[in-house]
């Protein structure tokens, strides 16, 4: 005796799949979203930054070029995990510079305020002369739409601190003087 609760699964010759119930594969999706567990990866983009960028002494927080990325959210509930690796050497005696992860234009991911000092998401040291990786990673929950993350530099005292971004401190053209990239990649995750 067969069940006739069960439908048989047909591939028809066009191309298109019939038996299959509510919720099951749909033409957008291999696996349903509802079918996506928690922490599941939904969709990644990245921003990569290859070219030698350079900037002094500013005490203005100020968009590093080609380090911003979009990223719409498919549910209001999603998180973005924000990863940024960056490549930064830093001039100077005294102070250095502070980079803040930024959604929109509201700086995330700071540091508690104390005083005086400073606050952002990481700090440069001066006086580092050669290109070192800064990463900052964190998980932000922004809401529906699209949303606009970027880095920004800060010189923290005003002191005439110049950054490199992707190059050593000296940009003479020698086999010694590194250049190298850095990338800024954005993940929808699942709630």
């Amino acid at each position: 005796n067969l069940d006739n609760s069960i439908m048989p699964i047909v591939i028809n010759g066009s191309g298109t799949v019939t038996g299959l119930s509510a919720g099951g594969i749909s033409n957008a999706n291999a696996v349903a979203s509802a079918a996506m567990p928690a922490g599941s990866i939904l969709q990644v983009v990245q921003a990569f930054k290859s070219d030698y960028y350079t900037r002094t002494s500013d005490s203005t927080a100020t968009d590093i070029p080609g380090l911003t990325q979009d990223i719409t959210l498919t549910s209001a509930s999603n998180k973005v995990f924000a990863m940024a690796n960056i490549q930064i050497s830093c001039g100077g005696n005294y102070g250095g510079h502070v980079l803040h992860l930024v959604r929109g234009s509201t700086k995330i991911a700071q540091a508690t305020d104390a005083g005086s000092r400073t606050v952002g998401t990481l700090s440069v040291s001066q006086g580092d002369t050669y290109a070192r990786s800064h990463v900052i990673n964190y998980v932000d929950t922004p809401g529906a739409g699209t949303h606009t993350y970027r880095i920004q530099d800060q010189d923290n005292d005003g002191t005439n601190n110049a950054i490199y971004i992707n190059a050593t401190q000296s940009t003479t053209d020698a086999s010694h003087k590194q250049r190298s990239t850095s990338t800024l990649i954005l993940m929808e995750i699942a709630v």
